[in-house]
């Protein structure tokens, strides 16, 4: 007795068997400026890769504030929008 031997088993389609690539670059926009970035990066590497550390600064993520202290374990994703403004002192 034969079994027929089905390449899809569970009706599972190929390419749903097949590994996940991960990107090594992300694409971001950054103030409105296209950028490629590593994949991984948090936003306070972001902020040290723009040389901005030690200001007073106010970051949007997709239309949404991200709080300075979740800075540090919010990874950016693909096709992130970022905004950021430093806040400037005076009278």
């Amino acid at each position: 007795m034969f079994a027929r031997f089905d390449a899809a088993p569970n009706n599972r389609s190929l390419t749903a068997m097949m590994p996940v690539i991960m990107p090594t670059i992300l694409k971001i926009t950054v103030n409105g400026e296209p950028r490629e970035v590593s994949a991984g990066l948090t936003a306070a590497q972001l902020v040290d890769l723009l040389e901005l550390g030690g200001r007073r600064l106010a970051m949007e993520i997709n239309r949404e504030i991200l709080p300075r202290s979740q800075y540090s374990g919010h990874a950016l994703r693909e096709g992130d929008h970022i905004e950021i403004v430093q806040a400037i002192g005076g009278g």
